[in-house]
């Protein structure tokens, strides 16, 4: 089979020292890929090497399974019980004893492993990729790079360098566990998560604040182990639609919530007060049924959720408020709204500290990835 490479890998940022500015928005680059049908992914597993050990490869697959899961179970955590089925991820692992017979006619996305990039132009600039195959088949092939990047000494007549170079150990496995997570999303059709603030995106780039996507573009100087967050699963519900991963003949949608909204997007957490954040929807005409109430899910931004209940009115309309203090979380809040047995309605809003709109939070110094010079003396 035929794979076109994207363009949509890690990157590095070289880039000069910058102030990062008081606001910024951020958007997810448009790929115009999606998946036909419920995936199946396949892990390949890599064989031992001088890089890779027995223990280290059982881990890795662990955690190719566990970010794969992630995702799936996320997804679903944002849908009515009845629709669950339509965020569904198969994935299967591909043993070294397999690798000769696998049916791989199977296969949506495969996901395998190397030491470094192929083409040595790529070399500590990419620590993953993502190829599509040739025509609007949905199915990708992730490759990710497991080799330590580090920096090697060298020195002439009157300087000394710090230059890149590949270690002789693996990257660490949040690192790993990071990439696929990145790389996965671009496989079912999202882009990167760009600011339009350079400054903020090398911030999100080496871990030095969090990134509210996955789908930033992070470098081999971010150790933490990032996170699938509520901005990346809104806007794969708004990729695929009401169907999820499945074909639309296969759902037949009835949805008794008309809309769901909040009274405004951002709400700023007053210092020393609170303030209310007031969420409501209305029923179709022909939906409400006496006693029976609307269900409203809440995820926060670490992930966690919280349910509410709302009792329609004679008008159809239904709310609830929550209060913002400086006890909320900052970040994005995810709301899904569900009635009887039908589809969910979702909204969302972002709560802001006023400190962080006050001030500079972050700056950023010169990458290490441009050759460091340093005079002898």
């Amino acid at each position: 089979m035929k794979f076109s490479l994207i363009v949509l890998i890690f990157g590095l940022m070289l880039i000069p020292n910058i102030q990062s500015s008081f606001s910024y928005n951020a958007t997810f680059d448009v790929t115009g890929k999606k998946l036909k049908d419920t995936p199946v992914v396949c892990g390949i597993e890599p064989e031992q090497n001088e890089y890779l050990g027995e223990r280290f490869i059982e881990l890795l697959m662990e955690e190719t399974r566990i970010a794969i899961h992630e995702w799936e179970s996320l997804l679903k955590q944002t849908e009515n019980r009845n629709y669950k089925h339509i965020w569904s991820i198969n994935y299967t692992k591909v043993s070294v004893e397999e690798k000769e017979t696998y049916p791989y006619d199977q296969c949506t996305v495969f996901i395998s492993f190397e030491e470094k990039p192929p083409n040595e132009e790529d070399w500590y600039r990419k620590v993953g990729v993502t190829q599509n195959e040739v025509g609007n088949t949905g199915r990708s092939n992730v490759i990710i790079y497991y080799v330590a990047i580090d920096f090697c000494f060298s020195e002439d007549k009157k300087f000394y360098y710090y230059d890149p170079c590949y270690s002789d150990e693996s990257r660490l496995l949040q690192q790993l566990a990071t990439v696929i997570k990145h790389e996965f999303g671009h496989a079912i059709g999202l882009g990167h998560y760009k600011a339009d603030d350079i400054g903020v995106n090398v911030e999100w780039a080496r871990g030095n604040t969090p990134s509210p996507s996955i789908m930033a573009v992070f470098t081999h100087q971010n150790a933490q182990e990032n996170r699938i967050k509520i901005t990346d699963i809104q806007k794969v519900r708004e990729l695929y639609g009401p169907s999820g991963f499945l074909p639309e003949p296969k759902v037949t949608e009835h949805s008794y919530i008309e809309s769901l909204q909040t009274a405004k997007p951002q709400f700023v957490i007053p210092k020393g007060g609170f303030e209310v954040a007031t969420i409501w929807g209305f029923l179709n005409d022909t939906s409400n049924v006496q006693g029976i109430p609307v269900i409203l899910n809440i995820t926060k931004p670490d992930g966690s959720t919280e349910q509410r209940i709302a009792r329609p009115s004679a008008d159809d309309k239904f709310q609830i408020q929550l209060v913002i203090d400086e006890e909320t979380q900052v970040g994005t809040y995810l709301i899904t709204a569900s009635y009887l047995t039908g589809r969910t309605q979702i909204a969302s809003f972002d709560v802001v500290s006023d400190v962080n709109l006050l001030s500079n939070q972050t700056s950023t110094d010169s990458t290490i990835w441009i050759k460091n010079d340093a005079k002898k003396c």
